[in-house]
């Protein structure tokens, strides 16, 4: 029904702030609790799919992490390495490394479906907004790298592809 699948996508988006959070450590209670009712289901095919895709990558990726109770963010955010992007920008999230010497962490700031279509000047869209918010929670003086216009990439090469099939 209308509503399970609600409540459905309620949860589904809970994962997802825990992940963006690196509250890393509250996931596997939820997603066992979560798998018995979301398997077998073609949620791929509802209004919820969305947020299935963001909790199935989600579940995916917490099969790497090690040992939960330990891992947190650990580093002050200036300590960190910010990956912006959408979904792509997450499987780098929560991982350490060294930079120059010094310890930094990937935080993920998600935004979600921008293309550089909705970046122009008179865009009204809604991921023209969760860009600029996403940019505003990064703090001034970080590093950031920014993983955008996938979409716009594979929209073009699907395009140029069919087109091309036409002159050969």
């Amino acid at each position: 029904s209308d509503g399970e699948l609600n409540t459905l996508a309620i949860w589904f988006t809970v994962v997802k702030l825990l992940y963006l959070k690196g509250l890393l450590q509250f996931i596997p209670p939820l997603t066992a609790l979560i798998e018995p009712v979301r398997v077998h289901q073609r949620l791929h095919l509802t209004l919820v799919r969305n947020e299935h895709a963001y909790y199935t990558l989600i579940s995916q990726l917490m099969e790497y992490f090690d040992d939960l109770r330990f891992l947190r963010p650990r580093l002050t955010p200036n300590e960190s390495l910010y990956v912006f992007g959408d979904s792509h920008s997450l499987p780098l999230a929560w991982k350490s490394f060294k930079l120059q010497g010094k310890d930094r962490e990937i935080r993920p700031v998600l935004a979600t479906g921008v293309k550089a279509w909705h970046l122009r000047k008179e865009s009204n869209f809604y991921p023209k907004y969760a860009f600029f918010q996403g940019a505003e929670s990064i703090p001034n003086n970080s590093q950031v790298l920014f993983i955008f216009c996938e979409i716009d990439c594979r929209e073009a090469l699907a395009k140029a592809v069919e087109e091309a099939k036409d002159k050969y």
